[in-house]
């Protein structure tokens, strides 16, 4: 297989593998939907040009998700919209099909994500890559260019924050 062609190929796994992750994590960050997909699209084109102009990824996922902080500190410079409750709900998050769990399920997401959208952006962002995308410190370690041990307090002061918030 000559050598472009396996680029395609790895690049068309990641992008199945990564997309949904990559839109979750700049929905949380912007509160937008439509904004979310276009930067999650834009973190693959820019992904896919770095390929073809003979760059080398080490680890996609950690290479995907630099790309797409930046892509979103330009964004938010750039346009300056601040995430609202009413956004981050579109959508909605009513896992089940009974409607008494259904209702709770959305009583609880309701309240998870208010004090989700009042922490600072630098808490939101460390307990959304951690608790919604699920990655692990090292990974974030790599993404965010800390130190594990840097990522790891952060983790837990922010979940600190967050409680604090919710027994309010």
């Amino acid at each position: 297989m000559p050598p472009m062609e396996q680029i395609n190929q790895s690049f068309l796994k990641a992008y199945d593998r990564y997309a949904d992750a990559i839109f979750r994590y700049c929905y949380f960050r912007i509160g937008n939907k439509e904004d979310a997909e276009e930067l999650m699209q834009e973190v693959f084109v820019k992904s896919w040009k770095f390929l073809a102009d003979g760059g080398t990824i080490d680890t996609m996922q950690a290479f995907l998700y630099r790309v797409a902080r930046n892509s979103l500190v330009d964004f938010v410079r750039n346009r300056k919209d601040v995430a609202s409750l009413d956004m981050l709900q579109e959508g909605g998050f009513e896992p089940g099909q009974d409607h008494r769990k259904r209702l709770n399920n959305k009583l609880d997401s309701e309240s998870a994500l208010s004090a989700l959208a009042r922490l600072p952006i630098k808490d939101r962002e460390i307990l959304t890559m951690r608790y919604l995308d699920g990655l692990q410190p090292k990974e974030m370690a790599i993404i965010m260019g800390l130190s594990v041990n840097v990522v790891s307090v952060r983790i837990h002061r922010a979940k600190k924050h967050m409680l604090k918030i919710v027994q309010i």
